[in-house]
C-alpha cells in the first residue's frame, strides 16, 4: 500500500514541478515502503555477543546486542496496533530480560504467531544454555505477557 502512495506522491511531485513539501512526503513515504519491503532481522548468537540487526536499509534502532551472560529470562510477548480501516494488527515479540537492567526487556525479533516466537524461543533458549558456564543459572522461558 505504501509502495502506491509512494508512486502517487511521485507523480504528483513531477506533475507540479518542485515543491518541497512534496519531496519531503515522496522521501518519507518511499523509505517506510522500501523499509517494509526489503529489511529484515538477523540474530547471531556467539559466545561473547547476541547481535540483533535490521537491514539492508538502516533506520534508529536497527542495531542492538546483549552479552549473553546477562540474559536471565526470555519471554514472548502480543503487542497490538492499529491496521487499515479501524482493524487491528497482531505481532509476537521475543524479548529478554537482562540481570544489569533490571525489569527492563530488550527486544530480539518479532514474529506474526505466536507458535513462531515460541519456538524461536526455545532455539535461543537452548543455543544461550550451551554457552553458559556450568555455575551459571540456565536461562529460562517465562511466561507470554502484553505489551
Amino acid at each position: 500500500m505504501l509502495i502506491i502512495f509512494s508512486v502517487f506522491w511521485a507523480e504528483i511531485f513531477f506533475l507540479q514541478g518542485s515543491n518541497p513539501g512534496l519531496f519531503i512526503v515522496l522521501f518519507v513515504t518511499a523509505y517506510i515502503a522500501l523499509l517494509l519491503a526489503l529489511n529484515s532481522s538477523r540474530v547471531s548468537v556467539q559466545p561473547d555477543l547476541i547481535q540483533m540487526r535490521s537491514g539492508p536499509i538502516p533506520f534508529p534502532g536497527g542495531r542492538r546486542s546483549l552479552r549473553p551472560n546477562e540474559i536471565d529470562r526470555i519471554s514472548c510477548a502480543r503487542t497490538q496496533g492499529m491496521a487499515g480501516r479501524g482493524g487491528r494488527i497482531e505481532r509476537w515479540l521475543l524479548l529478554a530480560t537482562t540481570s544489569s537492567s533490571g525489569l527492563k526487556q530488550t527486544p530480539i525479533l518479532d514474529f506474526a504467531s505466536q507458535d513462531d516466537a515460541m519456538q524461536a524461543a526455545q532455539i535461543l533458549i537452548r543455543r544461550l544454555n550451551q554457552l553458559r558456564p556450568a555455575t551459571d543459572a540456565p536461562v529460562r522461558l517465562s511466561s507470554a505477557n502484553q505489551v
